[in-house]
């Protein structure tokens, strides 16, 4: 019931994030975890009449079924995460969620990566790998790509935070590092 009330929510149009944010802050005092649409209507303040109706039984059937996911509300949802001031209610992944049981280590750089900024990430890889830092990072061009790849190339586990989406690979150049690299399973 929560997991299903969670999913409609970070899928339904119209309602930003903070909006969801709302809803689902109300829905969590008072243990409340079914609304109908005009209930929502007026918790969003800003949703189509019917927005929330075109999250059917059967289209959230067809998406449990498809896509691998965890709600805020689950204890393996990363802590640190929960406190950012507005968490995703939902991750999609695909892999190793065990991976997240690990210590990380974030590497964001600059997209137009400097030869000296890949040059250093490159001599520190190894050593990050053996200790067995997880590293994660976008898969976005420059030093976010050479992070995955440097580890990958190292033994090393990687998460990927994709921005756009599982089903959207951006840039296009990483289509083999998000789909080779980061969504096996090790």
């Amino acid at each position: 019931m929560k997991n299903e009330f969670l999913l409609r929510l970070s899928l339904l149009k119209g309602v930003g994030h903070f909006g969801k944010q709302r809803i689902y802050q109300f829905a969590k005092k008072h243990q409340r975890w079914e609304f109908d649409s005009f209930e929502i209507r007026l918790l969003a303040q800003t949703m189509k009449p019917n927005d929330w109706d075109e999250w059917t039984d059967d289209r959230l059937d067809q998406i449990k079924r498809t896509h691998q996911y965890l709600t805020i509300e689950d204890k393996i949802y990363p802590e640190r995460l929960r406190h950012v001031p507005t968490p995703p209610l939902i991750l999609f992944y695909k892999g190793n969620l065990s991976l997240l049981d690990h210590e990380h280590l974030a590497i964001v750089g600059a997209r137009a990566a400097s030869d000296y900024g890949y040059q250093v990430l490159k001599k520190l890889m190894p050593d990050l790998t053996k200790r067995g830092l997880v590293i994660v990072s976008g898969l976005a061009k420059g030093i976010d790509s050479f992070a995955h790849q440097f580890a990958i190339s190292n033994q090393g586990k990687t998460i990927g935070v994709i921005g756009t989406g599982l089903d959207v690979c951006y840039p296009k150049v990483n289509k083999t590092l998000s789909v080779k690299g980061l969504f096996k399973s090790n």
